[in-house]
């Protein structure tokens, strides 16, 4: 199967790629190995767990997501929650992280506006989609938050069961401790490729979200596309017959004391953040 993220935007994908560069450095320049800010006292592994959790809540897919608004009328709650919640882990970023995981941070976040700009970005007049006065575009968007809205009491009802992120993250944590270097990378790829498997494998398999399965496929693929489609590019590049070949060499946990060592993140995130923090150390 070929590469199947197209880029969406050069720009992006130019600063990831030099990220990328630079992580695959030896030269430890202040702009990467940086410390977090340990003088503020807010900045602790309590504050970033925290913050890992409201990313998984952000995100909404999820044992620990929230609920996907079923109704115009709780949209309102749903786009103030997403401003508050994305500006929390923003602000984490800003006062306790290295310049290196702001700049990262800046591209996930970039990917997680995906949310507010599907659901909150279109007015109560929009509604009316037989309007002469309104474009295409914003018709078109109309349409697509109406699909959602139609198949969130489902989604709802089966959020629980969604174990597809938990699953990347699950596979994600014997990455940072693996001494492979830049070969990292190409397990993030495959280990997201996994998850879009296992995405599409829990959409097909529920009768009331399965007429919907590519525009749902389609959201939850447009808030990781940047960062994926930055790192998995040229050797990396996540196609499921080079991921069938890498399965036997994905890296696991010697140890109980290894396991123990590593922070466990659930969210797409953080976790992938770990890894590439841990190809300089």
């Amino acid at each position: 199967m070929e590469n199947k993220y197209p880029s969406s935007s050069f720009f992006i994908r130019f600063v990831f790629i030099v990220i990328v560069i630079i992580v695959g450095s030896n030269h430890h320049q202040s702009y990467g190995h940086v410390n977090r800010n340990e003088t503020n006292k807010n900045c602790n592994d309590e504050r970033k767990l925290q913050t890992d959790l409201i990313v998984q809540y952000f995100i909404t897919f999820g044992k620990n997501g929230r609920s996907f608004p079923e109704t115009f009328t709780q949209l309102n709650d749903f786009c103030d929650e997403s401003k508050q919640s994305l500006e929390k882990i923003e602000k984490y970023y800003l006062e306790c992280e290295s310049k290196y995981n702001q700049d990262l941070s800046k591209i996930g976040v970039y990917s997680l506006r995906h949310i507010i700009r599907t659901f909150c970005r279109l007015k109560p007049s929009d509604i009316d989609t037989t309007n002469k006065h309104q474009s295409n575009r914003r018709k078109k968007s109309m349409k697509k938050l109406k699909r959602l809205l139609a198949v969130a009491p489902c989604l709802n009802r089966y959020n629980l069961n969604f174990k597809c992120l938990d699953r990347y993250a699950e596979r994600s944590w014997p990455l940072v401790k693996a001494p492979i270097g830049n070969r990292k990378i190409s397990y993030i790829c495959c280990n997201y490729v996994d998850a879009m498997e296992c995405l599409d494998r829990f959409i097909t398999d529920i009768d009331c979200i399965r007429h919907e399965r590519q525009l749902l496929t389609e959201f939850v693929d447009d808030m990781f596309l940047n960062m994926i489609n930055a790192l998995c590019i040229g050797d990396n590049a996540a196609d499921s017959d080079r991921c069938e070949r890498l399965k036997s060499t994905r890296p696991k946990f010697k140890n109980s004391t290894e396991e123990k060592s590593v922070h466990k993140f659930k969210s797409f995130l953080m976790a992938s953040f770990e890894i590439l923090n841990s190809i300089q150390e």
